[in-house]
């Protein structure tokens, strides 16, 4: 064979080796890329773990309005809610600490005497309770639902007011008869009220 066609011959081979060595490449950044792809966009669907949604508890929602109203002592709303997620977890004691301290700040405030009352109720100091809602009533005489709360809680007394309760509860329908408050009025006004004794029939003669 002449030296030409050995050259040939061996410039064809480099070139095919060339473009062989290419395409191994090629397929191996395409296998790189396929697989960055899937970590970034986080695999087969199928093998995605989902993270469970943080929940807030109690304890963490109390450190963190404890905190808000530390960094602003006027704060009289992040009090209420303080002094609200504190009841429900059981630490009346707190919650009313917190709600003697919001009306210290706003003490014009029948929404906040209103809700005041609410807690003492229900913790069982009716005389206290009746003390802020009757100063919600006061300062804010036309709203009927502390007009519909004063009377359950002169229904609650351990000898109940029923008398003060029916009049507190004919009040809420009077300021606002559409009211929702005006509708439990109502139905506590039918348990309280005795049903009318229906006339006797006349003997036949």
């Amino acid at each position: 064979m002449s030296r030409g066609r050995r050259g040939r011959k061996r410039r064809t081979n480099l070139a095919y080796a060339i473009m062989a060595i290419g395409i191994v490449m090629l397929l191996a950044v395409s296998s790189v890329a396929a697989v960055l792809v899937g970590r970034t966009s986080g695999g087969d669907s199928n093998d995605t773990v989902d993270e469970p949604p943080q929940q807030v508890t109690p304890g963490a929602e109390i450190s963190r309005l404890e905190t808000q109203v530390a960094n602003d002592p006027d704060d009289v709303d992040s009090m209420v809610v303080l002094a609200d997620v504190l009841e429900g977890s059981g630490d009346t004691s707190d919650a009313v600490r917190w709600m003697e301290t919001a009306v210290a700040k706003r003490p014009d405030d029948a929404q906040l005497r209103q809700a005041f009352g609410r807690i003492l109720q229900r913790q069982g100091s009716v005389f206290d309770a009746e003390l802020q809602l009757k100063k919600a009533a006061e300062l804010d005489p036309n709203d009927p639902q502390t007009a519909y709360y004063l009377g359950l809680l002169y229904e609650s007394f351990a000898q109940p007011h029923l008398d003060d309760a029916q009049r507190w509860y004919q009040k809420a329908i009077d300021l606002d008869p559409e009211s929702f408050a005006a509708d439990q009025a109502r139905q506590r006004l039918a348990l309280l009220t005795p049903p009318t004794a229906s006339p006797a029939a006349s003997p036949v003669p």
